[in-house]
């Protein structure tokens, strides 16, 4: 977001003379402060049973035991926060997707479904991984949760503080921070757009922490639509990340395919990466934003205008 855009008064951070938030400092840092390093950010696209729209020429990728099947995620390492605020977070994204050429007759979707999921549980282990951060997260979480489960025997003789395997439950717990916990608890907007019309329709959202007819934004579109007029970033995306998902398990689960369709379902596959790109950087976005908010003074917040204190 753009920097010295934010003006503070009476205890309001002002966008504009309509739009403000207030924050409970004292919650934030409380909340910044239980993620251990370094730290994984992390968002995956998947399809399972939901997307399938029975095509006779698709081979059953889901199952049981695999219900979701991931096609790409991606991810970033942090070692503290002040990292997040001071490089730069565009290119400080990895991405890991499944590939598959036309008509490729070395395709073995099992083998490189494999390979991946050995490769990230394996980078987690050499970079020490305490957290993983997501936004929101319960599907990211089983599915990690499963992977390691999965993999157990990558895990012999290392230690990692990610995961407990000592829980009682078939799949191990995992250290998993979910940003949307101090957004909707230590930050509240008053309910309008920069034109000063209503920004969301209050009885769909959640009262703000502070009340005072404040409101609570629950995720990470609604909160960078809610900063439009300062944020520098294009989201802009084509098609709903739903109809991606079901265009994915297409592309992964065919049988033969004409090279005109092939190229259709490659493109998707390439929107489905944005999608996943948008909402990793999204989210570090977001934790530099409330890092800059919880922890810093005003004069070296770049977010709040000059001359401030």
């Amino acid at each position: 977001m753009k920097k010295y855009s934010i003006t503070p008064r009476d205890g309001k951070f002002f966008i504009n003379e309509h739009q403000f938030m207030k924050i409970d400092r004292t919650k934030l840092n409380s909340y910044l402060s239980q993620i251990k390093f370094p730290a994984i950010v992390i968002d995956t696209e998947f399809f399972n049973h939901s997307h399938d729209r029975n095509d006779p020429n698709n081979e059953k990728l889901y199952n049981e035991n695999r219900k979701d099947v991931v096609v790409v995620f991606q991810y970033s390492f942090i070692s503290n926060l002040k990292e997040i605020t001071t490089r730069d977070n565009t290119k400080a994204i990895q991405s890991v997707s499944l590939k598959r050429g036309y008509n490729d007759s070395k395709y073995d979707f099992e083998a490189q479904y494999e390979k991946m999921i050995k490769s990230f549980l394996s980078n987690c282990i050499k970079k020490r991984i305490r957290t993983m951060i997501v936004a929101g997260g319960t599907n990211d979480n089983k599915i990690i949760r499963e992977w390691a489960a999965k993999y157990h025997g990558l895990f012999k003789n290392k230690k990692i503080d990610l995961f407990n395997f000592n829980s009682k439950g078939p799949l191990p717990d995992i250290n998993s921070f979910d940003i949307y916990k101090p957004l909707e608890e230590a930050l509240a907007f008053s309910n309008f757009n920069k034109e000063g019309h209503e920004f969301h329709v209050k009885n769909f959202l959640k009262t703000g922490w502070c009340g005072e007819d404040m409101i609570s934004i629950p995720g990470l579109k609604k909160f960078f639509d809610y900063f439009k007029q300062i944020n520098n970033y294009d989201f802009y995306e084509e098609k709903d990340v739903y109809e991606l998902s079901c265009r994915a398990l297409e592309f992964y689960s065919y049988k033969k395919v004409s090279l005109e369709k092939y190229k259709e379902l490659n493109n998707d596959i390439k929107q489905i990466r944005k999608h996943c790109y948008n909402d990793v950087l999204k989210l570090l976005l977001l934790i530099d934003f409330l890092y800059s908010f919880s922890f810093l003074p005003y004069k070296d917040n770049k977010y709040i205008k000059s001359g401030q204190s």
